[in-house]
């Protein structure tokens, strides 16, 4: 019911070598990417013929752990400003900006530059390449709390 395959841990960059494992997977279960990411966890008993300690293998998870935490919260923060409304008010306000009179020389082009670097960074997070960024997070913050020009969030939220 199960058949032996191979996982490669490592990318093997800088001179360091990859790490591969032969494993039992049962035909109903799939490689994720958790999977990836936990195999890179267990790397360095990979190479060994031992079973690691529980102390040991705990210290080593330990990082992966974090690192899965940070990663949840930051998508818990992002989905939150998605359903209170602040991210659609957000955008509402940019685009009320952006068509508002120019009145002073290249505030045009200042206003265009803002907009490309703030446009920038979401997209980032919510394509999932930034989410974790703790400048894109600040940004994101600060824009909701300062940059909402009078729309409110609450008639923009998803019930």
């Amino acid at each position: 019911m199960s058949s032996p395959t191979t996982v490669t841990s490592g990318s093997g960059q800088g001179g360091s070598k990859a790490s591969t494992a032969t494993i039992a997977v049962s035909q109903s279960d799939e490689c994720t990417q958790t999977d990836l990411l936990l195999a890179d966890g267990l790397a360095p008993w990979l190479g060994r013929r031992e079973v690691p300690a529980p102390a040991a293998l705990d210290a080593a998870l330990a990082s992966y752990a974090d690192s899965q935490n940070e990663m949840l919260s930051a998508w818990f923060e992002l989905v939150a400003y998605l359903y209170d409304g602040r991210l659609a008010a957000l955008m509402e306000a940019g685009r009320a900006w952006m068509s508002s009179p120019n009145v002073l020389p290249g505030s045009r082009l200042l206003k265009q530059r803002a907009q490309d670097h703030i446009a920038r960074h979401v997209g980032l997070m919510a394509s999932g390449a930034a989410t974790t960024s703790r400048y894109s997070r600040g940004l994101l913050r600060f824009l909701s709390r300062h940059a909402l020009r009078g729309v409110d969030p609450a008639g923009l939220a998803i019930r």
